[in-house]
């Protein structure tokens, strides 16, 4: 390619067209910026079939932005994952499997500390954390869930509009007729336990779930208080 590369360097590389993965490599990062100083007409591009496309979807119909979400399971007493392998898979899920294991002793005081209590932040909690799971396809956070609830695909969506309903965020209109009773029952008995803890719960969605799940998530989220504790 060196020769290829030589004859581009008059016109700055603007014949040159790169396409590459994602990366987090700070390696790489500084090879592709020392790459763009000398040819600064040069497109590099990145590209993944497969990703976190559903959830950046999400955050941009939500906030208008392709926004990335982090949560701090550390605080979070009632934890809802849909289609989500939080503990096992995605950014975190090394921070998030420690978070929630410290959190599953009963009588626990929970994560954050003095420091943070000294901070003005939330005080600890001495509940152990619930989680419930609701997914299509087994997942290894899905074994260690309080409460499971197997959906088809199809049907994870409409949970979310069925719990979105029970929390008061969507007109019960929206809501399709004739859903599986497991569902409604699931919707109340969650939005009821989310209700209680305000500020300390979160729901969490796997990055293949629809982008409209994960905007509605992050509704939820907001109007639970979780966002600037748990998310």
């Amino acid at each position: 390619l060196a020769g290829l590369v030589a004859a581009q360097r008059g016109s700055g590389g603007a014949g040159i067209r790169i396409l590459g993965g994602m990366s987090s490599s700070p390696t790489l990062a500084d090879e592709i910026a020392a790459f763009r100083a000398d040819f600064p007409a040069a497109l590099w591009s990145r590209h993944e079939p497969v990703g976190r496309h559903h959830a950046r979807a999400g955050a941009e119909l939500a906030f208008g932005a392709p926004l990335e979400v982090r949560h701090d399971l550390s605080r979070a007493d009632v934890i809802l994952a849909l289609e989500s392998d939080f503990l096992a898979q995605g950014p975190g899920s090394l921070r998030h499997a420690r978070d929630f294991s410290r959190r599953r002793v009963r009588g626990d005081t929970g994560a954050l500390g003095h420091t943070s209590v000294a901070r003005g932040e939330l005080p600890p909690s001495p509940r152990m954390n619930r989680l419930y799971c609701v997914e299509s396809s087994p997942t290894s956070t899905g074994t260690l869930a309080d409460h499971l609830l197997t959906l088809r695909p199809s049907q994870v969506p409409l949970f979310a509009v069925a719990l979105a309903v029970e929390l008061g965020l969507v007109d019960a209109g929206a809501r399709p007729p004739d859903l599986d009773p497991r569902l409604l029952r699931w919707a109340a008995a969650v939005a009821g336990d989310l209700r209680e803890r305000p500020g300390r719960t979160l729901i969490t969605v796997g990055a293949p779930a629809d982008p409209a799940v994960h905007a509605l998530a992050m509704a939820m989220n907001d109007a639970l208080g979780n966002v600037g504790t748990t998310v």
